[in-house]
């Protein structure tokens, strides 16, 4: 169970309005309602919280990459919760990157910023690389390891996929990654799952 300040509760359930509104005049979400909105966007970018990977390092600064942020999960939400890390959003689609830019600064978010480029043309380095719902997994692990440091971590949020779990991991010898983590949850009746990979040093 995630608990949240006050001042946290009212950043998430605006974003989710601003989320709401925006939809209805730019298609960044197929879920437009509030509690869709909430439940199936929010909640779940935040279920990184919930992780072994999160309770062990609770309390340390990360710079994150959300990898394809679309309308800016997991990114967003987890840069109200986590105000000393530093989170950069990443799109292909100038339209979303603008609306994420706007969310952010509508919330008052300091430690984000947003970049509209095609990731592949990102020429740093962070310690963790967040992807959701963002390609097949094999592909997702294969681009995302050239923007994760030495020691650092790709976290995918993905549908609960036996098959595709493991085709992730037939690629973790080829490029290098040792999983850590498969957190397994349920979310408005969907199984769904958090794979977290390390980069060793």
């Amino acid at each position: 169970m995630i608990s949240f300040s006050e001042e946290q509760d009212l950043k998430l359930k605006k974003l989710a309005h601003l989320v709401e509104e925006k939809s209805k005049v730019v298609n960044i979400t197929a879920i437009r309602d509030f509690d869709g909105i909430w439940e199936k966007h929010i909640l779940d970018s935040l279920e990184l919280l919930n992780t072994e990977f999160f309770k062990s390092h609770a309390g340390k600064k990360f710079s994150y990459m959300d990898y394809g942020t679309g309308a800016g999960f997991p990114g967003l939400p987890l840069a109200v919760m986590l105000s000393t890390s530093k989170f950069s959003l990443v799109d292909s689609t100038r339209k979303k990157v603008e609306v994420v830019n706007a969310f952010s600064k509508e919330l008052g978010l300091e430690n984000v910023q947003t970049i509209w480029t095609r990731a592949e043309d990102i020429d740093r380095k962070f310690e963790i690389v967040l992807a959701r719902a963002v390609k097949y997994l094999p592909e997702l692990l294969r681009s995302a390891v050239e923007f994760v440091s030495r020691d650092g971590y790709i976290v995918a949020y993905k549908m609960l996929n036996e098959e595709e779990i493991k085709a992730g991991d037939d690629v973790c010898e080829e490029l290098s990654l040792i999983k850590t983590e498969e957190y397994k949850y349920s979310l408005s009746g969907q199984d769904r799952v958090i794979l977290i990979y390390q980069k060793p040093s």
